[in-house]
């Protein structure tokens, strides 16, 4: 499946410049003194004449360019201790952006902030997106554990390192970096009384941890937060490394996400697409019991169960739409040993182990299976303990 990113901007009803277009009208603070300096070296005072920014931002973007070594500053000749005439900037890097890249697309809007005047915001996207199994994947991913509240950034949340890798590769497919995330471990307030560890032990253990396992730069700070009650019954599964909770904070990148994905699902999906979202919707969504007969997805949202709903139909998979109850959300539920075979022989938890492992312990509680079925499975389960 391809999408034309142009046909997203329309559906935003915001603004886009195609590849060759000039970009000098559109940038915003660091880009804006950047530009400015490539013309050649400056005063301050001059940047200040020139930039359409307070005095005050212009200090701090500077001395912030300088620290990374983007620009050079050239002190002013001192007349005493404390006077001297203003200082001189050159422009060191080379990769000053001036027109949209080939094969890019620049969307932008203009937003009115209270009490702050407008705000600039603008990114550059893929001229196509290819949506491949990967994808997908990481969509139905984010469709189902994605934050829907918070309207300034995109933000997701899981324990399991495969699914958090998933979706760091879908964020770096738009080129945004790891360095420009955010990242918070959250943890259960039980966790220091199960594990009769102190809260620093567990911290350093799981900041050890999500840093191997998600790659996160070793000069990025990693918050810690702990939620819940510190009493009552704990879960039969502990999470000894917490969950990870990333975000990317971004207005526009929001905006466009949501799009995009009410994009393809407006679109006809074939088998194999169908599948690759699906798989990233349940290892999200999904509730497997290793012991019981029955695969729940619950969501709030009736139009999001209706559309999985249809999407397992396309995949001979057959589900019931239950009503919201005093205890549950409404919920699809998958009960047929045939559908659990499918949706193994599928790897449809294939970025989630646990639930992996327990489908297939779902499946072998079955006497009715074949022999052969039932020795693949277990060599299947051996290999993933």
């Amino acid at each position: 499946m391809i999408i034309h990113t142009q046909d997203i901007a329309k559906k935003m009803e915001i603004r886009f410049l195609k590849e060759g277009k000039d970009i000098s009208n559109f940038v915003k603070g660091e880009e804006k003194i950047k530009f400015i300096l490539s013309k050649g070296k400056m005063t301050t005072n001059e940047i200040y004449k020139r930039a359409d920014l307070t005095d005050r931002a212009i200090r701090k973007i500077l001395k912030k360019l300088e620290k990374k070594g983007e620009v050079k500053r050239i002190k002013g000749k001192e007349i005493n201790k404390k006077v001297r005439y203003s200082d001189s900037w050159i422009l060191k890097t080379k990769n000053l952006i001036k027109k949209v890249p080939q094969n890019k697309i620049l969307i932008y809007y203009k937003k009115e902030h209270y009490n702050k005047g407008y705000r600039k915001h603008y990114m550059f996207f893929p001229k196509k997106i290819i949506l491949n199994e990967k994808f997908l994947s990481a969509l139905g991913f984010f469709d189902a554990e994605g934050s829907k509240t918070k309207y300034k950034s995109v933000e997701v949340v899981n324990s399991e390192p495969s699914l958090i890798r998933l979706f760091i590769s879908f964020l770096d497919y738009f080129k945004i970096k790891t360095e420009n995330l955010n990242y918070r471990i959250i943890f259960n307030n039980k966790l220091p009384y199960l594990l009769k560890m102190s809260k620093k032990e567990i911290s350093n253990n799981a900041i050890e941890f999500w840093s191997n396992q998600v790659k996160i730069p070793i000069n990025k700070e990693i918050k810690i937060s702990y939620v819940g009650r510190s009493t009552g019954k704990s879960r039969a599964n502990i999470i000894k490394y917490g969950s990870l909770n990333i975000h990317y904070n971004s207005v526009l990148f929001r905006k466009f996400l949501f799009n995009l994905i009410k994009t393809v699902k407006d679109k006809k999906m074939s088998k194999e697409e169908s599948m690759a979202y699906l798989r990233g919707y349940f290892c999200g969504e999904a509730y497997v019991g290793k012991s019981d007969r029955e695969i729940q997805i619950g969501s709030n949202d009736k139009e999001q169960l209706f559309f999985s709903k249809k999407l397992l139909e396309q995949i001979e998979i057959k589900s019931s739409l239950c009503n919201e109850t005093s205890t549950c959300p409404p919920r699809l539920i998958i009960t047929r040993l045939k559908d659990f075979i499918i949706l193994e022989d599928k790897d449809i938890f294939r970025f989630h182990f646990d639930k992996r492992k327990n489908l297939i312990k779902k499946i072998l509680n079955y006497k009715s299976i074949e022999d052969s079925l039932k020795g693949m499975l277990v060599r299947k389960l051996r290999k993933l303990k």
